[in-house]
């Protein structure tokens, strides 16, 4: 397995799980410093198994996450799981464009709890493990995205990624600067070039995913990321309707073929 890849703030893992089954011969490492959402992927990747009666061997899940530098830092974890961050909250930002957010029956952005996390430069990580060749680089981290490129030292090695960012840093939600203007900038200069940039409906359309691809190293195209997240999340969720269904099958069958073709 030469090419790896790469899910930075996996959350519930269901991207790792489907990125890992549908590119057998590269490494996935899935990274999650949260500790309910750590459980919540080794949960979903036994329930993949079992459904697929097979060991999912490709997808190595990490306790620590990615940054500008080694240290050790605090994360903020809210009462919405999906928000916790190694950044506060911006809460001047969050009343004035995100009152939503913060109602009485549910305040997202309650603070839990504050627990003291692991980090690793993200060239540190790639030296550590051998890592030769990232192919696919995918990272949602509240915040903290921008930051692990500019760790990375040597990310000429990465052929295609995805990439949140903020678009209006006055819209801010945390107090970080993971702008997309900074993101820009920086690609350019690392010869990088913006594909796409998908906008985040329930963020007011201020969160985007920026997809880019490395002008000097283009197999990162030869990943297989073609996939449907809320379909895969319904079926080990015991929510499934017959569409549901009916797409895992097909998923199956895709699967077992790429299996079929490693032996």
């Amino acid at each position: 397995m030469k090419d790896a890849i790469l899910d930075i703030g996996s959350n519930d893992g269901i991207n790792s799980i489907c990125l890992a089954l549908l590119n057998p011969k590269m490494k996935i490492y899935s990274f999650e410093i949260n500790p309910s959402l750590l459980k919540l992927i080794k949960k979903n990747k036994r329930k993949m198994e079992k459904l697929l009666k097979q060991k999912i061997k490709n997808l190595f899940i990490q306790n620590f996450g990615l940054s500008s530098s080694n240290k050790k830092k605090k994360f903020y974890i809210y009462k919405n799981n999906h928000l916790s961050s190694l950044h506060r909250i911006n809460f001047k930002n969050v009343k004035k464009y995100f009152p939503s957010y913060m109602n009485k029956n549910f305040n997202h952005f309650e603070l839990i709890k504050i627990i003291n996390v692991k980090l690793l430069k993200l060239e540190s990580f790639v030296k550590k493990y051998k890592i030769k060749s990232i192919a696919y680089y995918k990272s949602d981290t509240q915040g903290e995205d921008l930051n692990i490129l500019r760790g990375g030292g040597i990310i000429n090695i990465i052929s295609f990624g995805k990439i949140e960012s903020t678009i209006d840093p006055k819209m801010n939600l945390y107090k970080s600067k993971n702008y997309f203007s900074f993101l820009n900038k920086f690609l350019k200069k690392k010869n990088f070039q913006i594909s796409k940039i998908d906008h985040i409906k329930n963020l007011n359309n201020n969160e985007c995913d920026v997809y880019f691809f490395n002008k000097k190293k283009l197999n990162g195209f030869k990943v297989n990321i073609n996939y449907n997240y809320s379909y895969i999340s319904k079926i080990l969720n015991n929510k499934a309707k017959f569409r549901h269904k009916f797409y895992f099958f097909i998923f199956k069958l895709k699967i077992n073929y790429l299996k079929h073709l490693l032996n």
